[in-house]
């Protein structure tokens, strides 16, 4: 990046693009001295920002930015990662949702704090206002299958993903998460190798997406072979993710259990 801005000053290297560079080689001090000296010039810039402090563990540094961001959603996972959880869930109660967009991103903010019963909510709200529109699609029944599956509600689960695959989709990303959430729910309901083909289906169908949904299908692969006590598996995969998707600002949910999920199996859990 540095080589390349002194051939060519007009090419722009964000502060966020040479610090995730720093962390991948492993020189997290110096990724750190150049959050530090960046100034955003934008509320994404401090978003992304913000979300490279989250991964860092320097949740307060995040806080600041998500607030200079005006993201309620963000902040209240950072608010959630201090403790402090009654101040996150109040933040996003004081979130107006005005269109369906906001109320999918307030839910997946709800999942992420593990308030799934409130992403539900939102999920169905963004439902019955995309169909309300004429543009009900693959993602609203696959965030209600997101959402059963993290309460326990297996069969509701598989329900609603076989209704995304039934619907036509020109995004492929769309029928994989579909396809990952109803092999979570078929290998949760005792049906394994169905629910480990399902997640090698979200896989073929969207192998290296930079839509953050894509990773949800080796995540919800490596849950399956961990269920099966395919341990190697499961860690090759989980690897994969945290490798791949570790400081990408999309795929918080995701990195977060894999780490534990990781930790727990290379402890012997």
């Amino acid at each position: 990046y540095r080589l390349v801005h002194q051939i060519n000053p007009s090419f722009g290297v964000s502060g966020s693009e040479e610090a995730t560079l720093l962390i991948r080689l492993g020189r997290t001090q110096e990724a750190e001295a150049v959050l530090t000296a960046w100034t955003p010039e934008a509320s994404y810039g401090y978003y992304s920002r913000g979300a490279l402090y989250y991964r860092l563990g320097k949740y307060p540094l995040a806080l600041a930015d998500f607030k200079s961001a005006d993201d309620n959603n963000a902040t209240a996972l950072a608010l959630d990662a201090m403790g402090q959880h009654t101040e996150a869930l109040s933040t996003l109660a004081q979130v107006e949702p005005e269109g369906s967009s906001e109320f999918r991103n307030r839910g997946e903010a709800y999942m992420h704090i593990g308030k799934f019963d409130l992403a539900e909510s939102d999920f169905r709200r963004t439902q019955e206002l995309d169909q309300a529109s004429g543009y009900g699609t693959a993602d609203n029944w696959s965030d209600l299958a997101w959402a059963y599956n993290a309460q326990g509600r297996h069969e509701e689960a598989l329900t609603a993903a076989d209704q995304a695959i039934l619907l036509n989709s020109e995004y492929a990303d769309a029928h994989a998460d579909a396809h990952a959430q109803r092999g979570l729910a078929l290998a949760n309901l005792g049906q394994v190798d169905a629910g480990q083909a399902e997640a090698n289906r979200a896989l073929e169908l969207a192998p290296n997406s930079p839509y953050f949904r894509s990773v949800r299908g080796r995540y919800y692969r490596a849950l399956i072979y961990a269920m099966s006590g395919e341990k190697e598996a499961a860690i090759a995969d989980l690897e994969w993710v945290l490798r791949e998707w570790e400081f990408d600002t999309l795929a918080l949910w995701e990195v977060e259990n894999a780490k534990e999920l990781l930790e727990e199996l290379k402890g012997g859990g």
